[in-house]
């Protein structure tokens, strides 16, 4: 419905044209009229902090994931090492059962570092993240006692990104063993640990002995009638070879032995070796090699 007024309720209500309202009356902001005068959409007034924000966040965020992943690779280093620690340690302290008033110390830091070496040459983890590979693992801090190993493990981790005065992560490890030296009885007695074969009827109180140590060699069969042992005798036909294998061009001879075998896994070459005490041997006899 249309509303007319008069001359003097105009008067009253002031009627303002369209533009011509008070600058206190203007809804937008000093802001917004900044950027109406210069042309630019209201929807793009926060856009430039959207980008600060974006340009802040994402690196924080990708150097987070890079950090864990990091944490994941300094795990799989870590079980490699302690791996080949455990298994030096094993190593070593079974070696030290050879040890005695007549023996030289053969476990020390030299056997260490090459058991250690060996262990771990194969993990590809080493080769990739430890500082300068296997050579940057060392050592140097391990000890020896007159009944423990003590192995300990120094070596740096490749960081992923480089950060001031961390060049590398420093890890160290460490593994203690008790030597394999036996025990003394109630009645003062030490006890004597001797070697058996697993099939073998005697014993044997060197590890190095020349039974327990072969030296195999393959040869043609044909030269096999011009081969003689040790002892002047000549090689005749492994009796458990000849049962499962027969007719290869190349057979396996060993220097002390008098049968050639047809198989490399043959249990007359092949050697399982146990520790046991002397109490233990039963009927085995006393290896005659041993004595000499």
């Amino acid at each position: 419905m249309a509303v007319f007024l008069t001359e003097k309720e105009k008067k009253k209500y002031k009627i303002y044209k369209k533009g011509s309202l008070p600058e206190s009356n203007n809804i937008l902001s000093h802001q917004a009229e900044a950027c109406r005068r210069q042309e630019t959409p209201p929807c793009l007034w926060l856009e430039g902090s959207f980008t600060l924000e974006a340009a802040v966040i994402l690196p924080v965020m990708a150097l987070f994931f890079v950090m864990i992943l990091m944490f994941f690779r300094v795990m799989q280093v870590q079980m490699d090492v302690q791996k080949a620690l455990d298994d030096t340690g094993r190593k070593l302290a079974v070696m030290a059962a050879q040890e005695g008033e007549d023996h030289e110390k053969i476990v020390g830091m030299a056997a260490a570092n090459v058991l250690f070496k060996k262990n771990i040459k194969k993990s590809d983890n080493i080769n990739h993240y430890v500082v300068n590979k296997v050579a940057g693992i060392n050592l140097l801090k391990s000890k020896f006692t007159e009944d423990k190993i003590y192995l300990v493990a120094s070596y740096g981790v490749k960081m992923p990104v480089w950060l001031p005065g961390k060049p590398y992560l420093k890890i160290r490890q460490h593994v203690i063993c008790r030597k394999w030296t036996g025990w003394v009885e109630d009645n003062g007695n030490m006890e004597i640990w001797v070697y058996v074969a697993e099939k073998g009827s005697v014993y044997h109180t060197s590890r190095e002995c020349t039974y327990l140590k072969l030296s195999i060699s393959a040869v043609n069969y044909t030269d096999i009638k011009n081969k003689r042992n040790k002892y002047g005798e000549k090689y005749r036909e492994c009796e458990v070879c000849a049962e499962k294998i027969k007719g290869k061009n190349t057979v396996f001879i060993t220097d002390q032995g008098n049968r050639f075998h047809y198989d490399l896994n043959c249990g007359g070459i092949k050697r399982t070796i146990y520790m046991i005490r002397l109490s233990e041997v039963g009927n085995r006899k006393k290896c005659s090699r041993c004595e000499t």
